[in-house]
């Protein structure tokens, strides 16, 4: 797998990057139009500043960052307005709570269950426990299903999507339902590894599960995924899988909130999905 390294007008350790990290938008803000006014030309300070500006619905500084991309890269401007708007859909998500008792049947629907951080020790936490749980249940509901198990982050020389698999076989899924996906380090590559590996089973349905804190920013980033992968795709299949969701609840607010700290996380995933880093030169 060949990885690209983006630089961009900011330095890696920028207060603007710290800032936004923080969740301190209006500060990040500052930093990018000092930014602008040294370099007004730099399209990703000002879509950075365009970006945090809608999650924070300053309208009049977005639509006049906007306007100025559009002047300096229409088509590349079109694609971030069009992903903007996404974010602002998916807080319409209906995130479900129980296994669907309508989807697909057959063996080209997939359960892909996201992983999460293992400890040091490559034991599984209880947040990926539960998303197993469900995984479980959903296994057995629908016995021609296969599983994607997604995480790759690696302790004590295990990754997430080893662990799944070897919990998942040990509670009587058949190993040759399970695959694995043991290369993502977040959830932008969660996506899009994850994507190009149901295109390339000939998946038509996937249904996502995750946590509900983490359902919106996945759901979405899944979503675009497909597109991007379906435009540098290979192999002979040209559909997306379509996807449906279920959730283990670990906040119960989250699921009729959608607040500026999602808002944040997901800005800032979407940007990372289509080429724009926080710390640009660091990530790969």
């Amino acid at each position: 797998i060949k990885f690209t390294f983006q630089v961009a007008g900011m330095l890696p350790n920028s207060p603007a990057t710290t800032y936004r990290m923080q969740n301190n938008n209006a500060a990040a803000a500052k930093m990018w139009q000092n930014i602008l006014k040294k370099d007004h030309t730099n399209f990703d300070a000002r879509l950075k500043l365009a970006a945090f500006s809608k999650v924070t619905r300053d309208t009049a500084t977005y639509d006049d960052n906007i306007a100025k991309l559009q002047a300096q890269n229409a088509e590349k401007t079109a694609t971030f307005t069009k992903a903007f708007s996404q974010i602002d859909e998916i807080g319409k998500l209906d995130i479900q709570t129980k296994i669907p008792n309508d989807l697909s049947k057959d063996s080209h629907h997939y359960f892909v269950v996201l992983g999460y951080a293992l400890s040091p020790n490559g034991k599984m936490q209880p947040t990926m426990k539960k998303r197993l749980e469900i995984a479980l249940k959903a296994a057995k509901k629908y016995p021609k299903s296969k599983i994607l198990v997604a995480g790759g982050v690696p302790e004590n020389k295990l990754t997430e999507a080893t662990v799944m698999q070897k919990w998942l076989v040990a509670h009587g899924i058949a190993k040759k339902r399970i695959e694995l996906e043991d290369l993502s380090t977040n959830t932008v590559e969660n996506a899009l590894f994850s994507v190009r590996e149901l295109v390339d089973k000939g998946a038509t349905s996937a249904t996502l599960i995750t946590s509900a804190t983490h359902m919106r920013r996945a759901f979405l980033l899944y979503q675009m995924a497909g597109d991007i992968v379906l435009a540098s795709n290979t192999s002979k299949n040209d559909k997306a899988p379509v996807l449906t969701q279920v959730a283990y609840v670990d906040d119960k607010k989250i699921l009729n909130n959608y607040g500026t700290p999602e808002k944040n996380a997901i800005t800032d995933d979407v940007l990372r999905l289509n080429g724009v880093w926080q710390l640009p030169g660091l990530q790969r």
